[in-house]
């Protein structure tokens, strides 16, 4: 049988203790008083399942006192035991939400099975609840697990956890590679300039306690330090994304002032999903280092052409109003005779040389390709053709004064060959822009080689091929 912890509001005693006797032989835990305003005390420290109330009392009618049961404490059940056996109070009690209306003299056995049956329906309630919650919970690990868009996660992890245990704001914050302050990755329903202020005060606590088993799981924060800056928080989170391994940062979730605190079941939600936050932050690590692998030349460690062909996609999908880059299509001149002079572990490790040195020579945002064999690409960004033709011949002269493989002792000399084609200038596709780098690579090597050329337009007119792939060289 399900047991209950019940109020008695009544103000005559022998009625009191007569309820309480016979609900106390079922092992409910009972309490009461004769005063319905003493009763709020009693319900604001104790976790009351029913209330059992006279209809009439001097301080408080048995309607408001249901009526302000039902709105300040939801949870809770109430049973009426009345002596006015008439239909309309009994209509209006049970349209205020009381559970039963029960007549005096109430039979032991009445009351008893009364209070059994709510106890019973309260229990399925609270199972359904539950279960509810359990499937909501499952649905959101589902959710963030799911996701390896490392552009979203930050957002998806702190409206998950807000949406689960009912925080009001949350932030995400962690540090830059290198750094050791924190920074805001996402702020939700707070604005920035709160989230700093509070960041401040966080910073300074998990620097702290970051080595700590504190740190290992989920916190309470003192919020009095917050207070001072942002007198609408009651109650601060903070969940750790970070494993033995890597740290991801830290999520920081508020609950403002008049509000109830975080409940051990809402922890324990939090730590679970901080779990599977983790597991997607370590997916999506993973996926990205596998990704780089898929996009990175093993032998020089600069980009591929099917990176290459992504990035392309993205600048070309931009459109071409007030979008402008730049291509450089580079072939080492002879570099043949380095192959069959030194071998081919030698010109092997001249190529990667040779990556350094054009890596050396554009900015940290342009992208450095080995496009196949002793040719080379750089996609300069928001680049147009003079700065491009200069940035050309800065490469053809690094190139042609550096001594390569000098401390083997070989100081090998090399020339370059480099084709500039611009977007949208001398093509709108991906091919296009490539070719007509290739061809103006091309013209100088059958001239007189270690040259710039760029790129012309048939006729003088924009080329407009609709070839969307790219191809590997056999020049």
């Amino acid at each position: 049988m399900v047991k209950g912890r019940i109020l008695i509001v009544d103000e005559d005693w022998f009625a009191r203790d007569l309820y309480t006797e016979y609900l106390q032989i079922d092992n409910n835990i009972v309490d009461s008083t004769s005063d319905p305003i003493e009763a709020f005390e009693y319900l604001q420290r104790n976790d009351y399942d029913i209330v059992i109330t006279d209809m009439f009392t001097k301080r408080l009618s048995g309607l408001d006192f249901i009526e302000e049961i039902r709105k300040n404490f939801q949870s809770v059940s109430v049973i009426v035991i009345s002596g006015v056996n008439a239909v309309e109070p009994a209509v209006k009690a049970l349209r205020l939400g009381a559970f039963d209306y029960l007549l005096k003299p109430v039979n032991p056995e009445t009351l008893k099975l009364s209070v059994k049956k709510c106890l019973e329906v309260r229990h399925l309630l609270k199972e359904n609840i539950e279960l509810k919650s359990y499937v909501d919970l499952y649905s959101a690990s589902q959710r963030i697990v799911s996701n390896i868009d490392p552009d979203k996660i930050h957002s998806l992890s702190v409206e998950t956890l807000m949406e689960i245990i009912k925080a009001d704001c949350g932030i995400f914050i962690d540090r830059k590679e290198g750094e050791s302050d924190f920074v805001i990755k996402t702020n939700k329903n707070i604005d920035i300039n709160n989230a700093q202020n509070i960041l401040k005060y966080i910073n300074e606590y998990i620097s702290k306690t970051e080595e700590s088993p504190v740190m290992e799981k989920v916190s309470l924060f003192n919020r009095e330090e917050i207070e001072e800056i942002y007198r609408k928080v009651s109650f601060v989170l903070i969940v750790p994304i970070r494993s033995s391994l890597h740290s991801f940062g830290y999520i920081v979730l508020l609950r403002f002032f008049n509000r109830i605190p975080f409940s051990t079941r809402e922890l324990k939600d939090a730590e679970f999903l901080m779990k599977n936050i983790l597991s997607s932050f370590m997916n999506i690590h993973q996926f990205s280092e596998v990704k780089n692998l898929a996009y990175i030349d093993e032998l020089t460690g600069l980009y591929n052409i099917r990176y290459f062909e992504e990035v392309l996609k993205r600048e070309i999908n931009k459109g071409t109003v007030n979008n402008v880059f730049s291509i450089l299509f580079m072939d080492l001149d002879h570099f043949k005779n380095v192959n069959d002079t030194y071998g081919h572990l030698v010109g092997s490790k001249l190529l990667v040389e040779v990556g350094r040195v054009i890596k050396g020579c554009v900015r940290e945002n342009d992208i450095t390709v080995r496009y196949g064999g002793d040719e080379f690409c750089v996609l300069l960004t928001q680049t147009g053709q003079d700065d491009a033709m200069r940035i050309a011949e800065r490469i053809r002269k690094t190139v042609e004064n550096h001594r390569f493989m000098s401390r083997e002792a070989l100081n090998i000399r090399l020339t370059v060959c480099i084709g500039v084609a611009i977007y949208p200038t001398h093509s709108t596709s991906m091919l296009g822009i490539i070719e007509k780098a290739d061809n103006a690579m091309y013209a100088g090597k059958n001239t007189t080689r270690n040259v710039v050329n760029l790129a012309t337009s048939a006729n003088g007119k924009i080329d407009t091929q609709n070839d969307t792939s790219l191809r590997f060289s056999e020049k």
